[in-house]
């Protein structure tokens, strides 16, 4: 997709990936969880998440300023966007979820999204469907 990317997940209190956009200017960072009865953020969860927020100029990959985060999920609970926008309130970034399956179907969409268009989606503070892309 042209994003520069570092993965970070290995490193203490960090997420899994941190993307920019040297387009559109921004960065996002994206935490990946696999839980099989689907996911929803507890509360240490969406703490640690803000604590990647607040941390993020420690392991930031450019100047590109933090837009976004996003969840990669296997699945996600009915709870999930109630909880993305509480995130959101309580760290002024915006945010979203995406199953592992939606991120294939972007991967493999002829169609691919812009940069801008990424951005809008992953700063919709609800899950992203990707079921309408052209396959």
């Amino acid at each position: 997709f042209g994003f520069k990317t570092r993965h970070t997940g290995r490193e203490a209190l960090r997420p899994d990936i941190v993307v920019s956009s040297e387009q559109e200017h921004y960065a996002g960072i994206i935490d990946n969880k696999a839980y099989n009865e689907g996911y929803s953020l507890t509360h240490s969860q969406r703490n640690a998440m803000r604590t990647y927020i607040e941390t993020f100029d420690d392991y930031r990959i450019d100047e590109n300023p933090l837009e976004f985060f996003c969840y990669v999920v296997s699945e996600y609970k009915e709870t999930i966007n109630h909880q993305l926008r509480q995130v959101a309130e309580l760290t002024g970034v915006s945010g979203s979820a995406i199953t592992a399956r939606d991120v294939v179907r972007l991967v493999r969409s002829k169609v691919k999204p812009s940069h801008a268009n990424f951005l809008e989606m992953f700063t919709s503070n609800r899950v992203i469907e990707t079921l309408n892309l052209p396959a």
